[in-house]
């Protein structure tokens, strides 16, 4: 999912984060919600999340998330 705009919240806005990374310009928020996996990758107002995540595709998951390329207007 992505969305853009301080006045959207889901779910996993309140879930518990685990692990914060900083990478240039993007913010990441990962955790585990009942043997599952979350993440929310924060880019200048830009959120993508994925969220229901099992161990077996979250690889698959990251790199989808990790290759996503974010173009400004």
């Amino acid at each position: 999912m992505i969305c853009q705009g301080s006045m959207v919240e889901l779910p996993m806005d309140k879930y518990i984060v685990s692990k914060t990374i900083q990478r240039k310009n993007t913010k990441i928020f990962v955790g585990e919600k009942n043997n599952k996996y979350w993440r929310k990758d924060v880019y200048e107002g830009v959120r993508v999340y994925y969220d229901n995540v099992s161990p077996n595709n979250k690889k698959l998951y990251d790199k989808a998330l990790n290759e996503m390329k974010i173009n400004p207007l």
